[in-house]
């Protein structure tokens, strides 16, 4: 128990060199959707916790660490869908990753403050890996913003250095979850997939089109990486601003 302490203790260390000072709870249009921090009571919270407790018997059963939550096409809520579920691995005790893998839009900034001058995009090797690290101040939460550096986000994210990124911060966290864009935009989604131990698809109803779905299940199905599960937004049931539904597969 003491060397794992320690170990922790010297990730903490090696790992966090700046602060995200706190979430944007003061912006109600989008702060405030961090529904785990600002509304801890609402049905929303509990439809996230009861996702995670879904997650968490994947995670252990599996060996899942690395999680890849895309979309078929934009505004179906994945970021912040994203957002949630890691605040929500962190409050359970898992020492929790959120990365802004959305090159070409990013969309984390809105929920929480950092340097969007450092990121992703901005490590040049892995020695850089500690200086792009925020930690917030939901304990045991830390994100990897996407950075500010003009890159082509398809060659980066097919890179070498990409491959070695992940295989490093798999040593020192226990959850890592990638926002990465919409499937049906750009490839960028099925290619970090590659990286990841399974995939979570977000669907939005009243918005996202069946033919749309279906197009986006068959490209996953040539996936090597496996769809874990799927979640519908904003079916508003219980009229609670956002009701979420978590559908469990391990294959479609």
């Amino acid at each position: 128990m003491a060397e794992e302490e320690e170990k922790r203790a010297n990730i903490e260390e090696q790992y966090v060199t700046f602060r995200s000072h706190e979430f944007k709870r003061n912006n109600r249009e989008e702060g405030d959707k961090l529904v785990l921090v600002t509304r801890p009571l609402s049905v929303a919270t509990e439809q996230f916790l009861s996702i995670r407790t879904s997650l968490d018997f994947i995670v252990e059963e599996d060996a899942v660490k690395v999680m890849v939550v895309t979309s078929c096409e934009q505004n179906s809520g994945k970021t912040l869908i994203s957002a949630n579920l890691a605040i929500s691995f962190a409050r359970g005790g898992k020492k929790t990753l959120i990365i802004d893998g959305d090159l070409r839009n990013p969309s984390l900034q809105r929920y929480f403050y950092c340097d969007r001058n450092r990121g992703l995009s901005s490590i040049g090797d892995i020695s850089q890996l500690k200086d792009n690290i925020f930690e917030t101040e939901q304990e045991n939460l830390y994100i990897l913003p996407a950075g500010s550096i003009n890159i082509n986000p398809a060659d980066y994210f097919k890179s070498s250095k990409m491959k070695e990124i992940f295989n490093e911060l798999r040593m020192h966290f226990d959850i890592i979850i990638v926002d990465t864009p919409p499937l049906l935009a750009v490839s960028d989604a099925s290619v970090v997939s590659n990286y990841a131990d399974g995939i979570i698809v977000v669907f939005r109803s009243g918005k996202t089109k069946l033919k749309n779905a279906k197009k986006t299940l068959r490209i996953l199905e040539q996936s090597p990486t496996p769809v874990i599960g799927s979640i519908l937004n904003d079916t508003n049931e219980f009229r609670d601003d956002y009701y979420y539904n978590y559908n469990y597969t391990k294959s479609f």
